[in-house]
């Protein structure tokens, strides 16, 4: 049978966007739903913890995996009668007020599993497994005695594709790794230092952008760079050129720091969807339909 829960004033509020999200989304919503929890009588305090279960924290309960698009919520309330007396309420309101989100209020269990009730599925296909999760799931759903069906696999995301063309890139002295670092100063930015604000981390970005100080807006135009210069451009004309006052140091300088367009070194960019996490079970791909008793 199942462990009965705790008899404890506190429990937690696991609260996941689709795979991608930013964490300032996640953050904000917290944030929202933090106000809504400390406007009501029964609640005395609430925690708040984004990218994964807080650190130096041990229940029994089960952890999350890390990701930037999860947050929780650690909620005090006033007593355990209270808590019981009202979970349902706020279940059903953040249900219907984040409807893009996975919310779920839980209390403290000795049974470590994340659900009571799960069938899985392996095979090689992963559009067959999700046609059979599918099924699993409008079958869950249909039950009055079963509440917040899901399945472990989260959505397809849109992932940009490069198309890497090898033979041009190594002639002009480019890699791999020239065009992704290149491609992440053009969008997100590189990490290159941290600061400390008193006592919240900041990290400090490196981003290209155009003369005006904006992001690039076209993606093949933006600039790649060679994370170790090329020797290749140090040719005889230039040695001699730098002889007899042809070239000087500055030209050599930038000879070495040119950069060329994506568009160059590629053979375009598209938009493909993928599972960001695949899942396996003795080497198969597998996927579960989870869900919760009432």
């Amino acid at each position: 049978g199942f462990f009965p829960d705790m008899d404890y004033d506190q429990l937690y509020i696991e609260y996941k966007l689709p795979e991608g999200t930013s964490s300032d989304k996640v953050h904000e919503d917290l944030q929202s739903i933090t106000d809504y929890l400390l406007s009501r009588e029964e609640i005395a305090h609430v925690t708040a913890s984004v990218g994964g279960t807080p650190a130096r924290y041990n229940l029994v309960r089960s952890v999350a995996d890390p990701s930037l698009s999860y947050g929780e919520l650690i909620v005090d309330y006033t007593s355990s009668k209270q808590l019981v007396a009202t979970m349902d309420e706020i279940q059903q309101y953040l249900t219907d007020n984040y409807p893009a989100a996975y919310v779920r209020l839980k209390r403290y269990n000795l049974m470590y599993k994340k659900y009571p009730i799960e069938v899985q599925f392996n095979g090689p296909d992963p559009a067959i497994l999700r046609e059979l999760t599918g099924q699993a799931l409008q079958i869950m759903e249909k039950s009055p005695v079963l509440v917040l069906a899901r399945s472990d696999w989260e959505p397809k995301t849109p992932t940009l594709m490069v198309d890497y063309n090898q033979t041009i890139a190594r002639n002009i002295g480019l890699s791999r790794q020239d065009v992704s670092i290149s491609l992440l100063s053009a969008t997100d930015g590189i990490p290159a230092s941290v600061f400390y604000d008193n006592n919240h981390k900041q990290t400090l970005f490196l981003k290209c952008v155009d003369s005006k100080g904006n992001a690039i807006e076209s993606l093949e135009n933006s600039s790649i760079f060679s994370v170790m210069p090329s020797m290749a451009v140090l040719n005889k004309e230039m040695f001699y050129g730098l002889m007899t006052g042809s070239y000087s140091e500055e030209d050599v300088i930038e000879e070495l720091l040119r950069t060329v367009p994506l568009s160059q070194v590629t053979d375009g960019i598209k938009l493909v969807w993928e599972d960001p996490l695949v899942i396996r079970y003795n080497g198969q791909r597998a996927m579960r339909a989870q869900c919760n008793p009432v």
